[in-house]
């Protein structure tokens, strides 16, 4: 039996991946050279302690979900269904890796072997996947399906923030005077300062057109609200130089409270889109639902 443990460690230690061998009690009984360089370990410091030893509290549940059922079921499978896990590195950090277990019967005792493989590329990828599917593409602002789920989330927080709606005054003239390729450089512009005027926790979003949507944690007063707005729209409305030409911008916003004019995200979003047409109807620049229409006086070229 000995022997026979020799000689799998020896072959265990000549493969180019990192590899565990666990054994009947879900102790590591064995960690091969390969793990040690990718995670930093040394290997007496990990044989005799539970896999989760090198799990992220935080996933320990999960994971140890997903090596009870491979228990159970005795067949080889991949550790999760998601496309990668992340394990503890001797320094803290959190690698990505992803995690093949296969079964082995050892002098008479089941055993586990875990094929751990890095995944950072994969981790990069898919990171760089999701940004691509969150961002607008022409302005580089959270698109509106993510907006939306940004939204959902705050209400389920149930924290006070405010949502405000713009939209972009005169915008068609300027598609239909200069063409598309004017009116994309003015959506650019526009979503730079809409960017520069709000705060990291803050969400800017092109919602669609030339409308926006920004979300602003942790308001709730509708005074500094409107003070913000007002901060907003002067910053949109600065003279703007775009393809030879001299443009300014106008914007019209609407706003609403959570949870004071609506419980709910569509509810929300209804109130701040009814207050902006009430604000464009007038002719005038901000109105908070429920509230009277306010017009801004223009900044200062």
């Amino acid at each position: 039996m000995r022997d026979l443990s020799v000689r799998l460690f020896d072959f265990l230690d000549a493969m180019a991946d990192a590899v565990l061998l666990i054994d009947a009690q879900g102790l590591l009984a064995h960690v091969n050279a390969s793990f040690t360089r990718l995670l930093g370990y040394e290997a007496g410091a990990l044989l005799g302690q539970p896999l989760s030893a090198l799990i992220p509290a935080r996933l320990q549940a999960r994971h140890a979900e997903h090596f009870d059922l491979f228990r159970r079921e005795g067949r080889a499978t991949e550790m999760s269904e998601a496309p990668l896990l992340f394990m503890v590195t001797r320094r803290g950090d959190e690698l990505p890796v992803s995690i093949s277990l296969s079964p082995l019967v050892l002098g008479g005792q089941r055993c586990t072997i875990a094929f751990v493989r890095d995944a950072s590329r994969l981790h990069q990828y898919l990171g760089e996947v999701t940004a691509q599917a969150e961002t607008d593409a022409l302005t580089g602002l959270t698109n509106r399906r993510a907006a939306l789920a940004s939204l959902e989330r705050l209400v389920q927080r149930g924290e006070p923030f405010a949502l405000l709606f713009l939209d972009l005054v005169g915008f068609k003239r300027f598609n239909d005077l200069h063409g598309h390729h004017v009116g994309d450089e003015v959506l650019s512009a526009v979503a730079k300062r809409l960017r520069a005027s709000v705060r990291v926790p803050d969400v800017p979003a092109r919602f669609g057109g030339d409308e926006f949507l920004v979300l602003v944690t942790g308001l709730k007063d509708p005074a500094l609200l409107e003070v913000r707005a007002r901060s907003m729209s002067a910053r949109i409305e600065q003279p703007m130089h775009v393809d030879s030409l001299d443009l300014r911008p106008g914007v019209t916003i609407g706003a609403a409270l959570f949870p004071l004019h609506g419980a709910t995200a569509e509810v929300l979003l209804q109130s701040a889109d009814q207050a902006m047409y009430q604000a464009k109807r007038a002719g005038f620049s901000y109105c908070l639902s429920g509230a009277a229409p306010v017009r801004f006086e223009a900044s200062g070229t």
